[in-house]
């Protein structure tokens, strides 16, 4: 950052196993306290975290098609454990920059990625390959799906290949299974 004249302000992309990513639905509510509180609500009833020991944040997905006149939305929650935020906030400021968030890896990703794609009826999925590979299924640019992939890095390129090929295709499986998912057009890879 000093050599290059980088900015000190940066928002820290996080994707590690001490965060859960889920989908749930609720009916469709309009006062922003009350959809808080059903979200909080059914996070409790879906993640395996104490609630007083982790971050909460939700992002909403397009809105289901009405079900015998009721309307459904889809929300994707994702909860981090408050200390690994807070170790990572602290580690950023030592090395003496400005955190102005944290954001989900996989989002990240999408947006980037995706830029203004709009929702079309398909899905997309994106998969960074790095020190830790990430795969993200979005429609337009709303991310609805995310998981970190676990194949190893070691080994000739074909079995790599061929393990990765294999997780990507399990992930797009568990994801086809979901309600309201939609077909997968295409992958981004970086």
């Amino acid at each position: 950052f000093k050599t290059s004249a980088m900015p000190k302000n940066v928002n820290l992309g996080v994707a590690n196993q001490q965060i859960v990513v889920r989908q749930i639905q609720l009916p469709a509510i309009e006062d922003r306290k009350e959809l808080d509180a059903a979200v909080r609500f059914q996070a409790a009833e879906t993640i395996a975290m104490p609630l007083d020991e982790t971050v909460l944040d939700y992002q909403l997905l397009p809105v289901e098609d009405q079900v015998e006149g009721n309307a459904r939305i889809n929300v994707i929650v994702v909860a981090a454990r408050s200390s690994m935020l807070s170790e990572l906030v602290e580690a950023a400021r030592a090395a003496g920059l400005k955190p102005l968030g944290v954001d989900l890896y996989a989002f990240a990703l999408v947006r980037t990625l995706a830029g203004n794609a709009v929702a079309d009826g398909q899905a997309r999925v994106y998969c960074h390959l790095g020190g830790v590979a990430n795969l993200a299924i979005a429609t337009g640019s709303s991310c609805s799906f995310t998981r970190p992939l676990s194949s190893p890095w070691q080994g000739d390129a074909v079995s790599v290949a061929a393990a990765l090929s294999h997780e990507v295709r399990l992930s797009i499986d568990y994801y086809m299974a979901q309600p309201g998912a939609l077909s997968v057009s295409e992958m981004v890879l970086s």
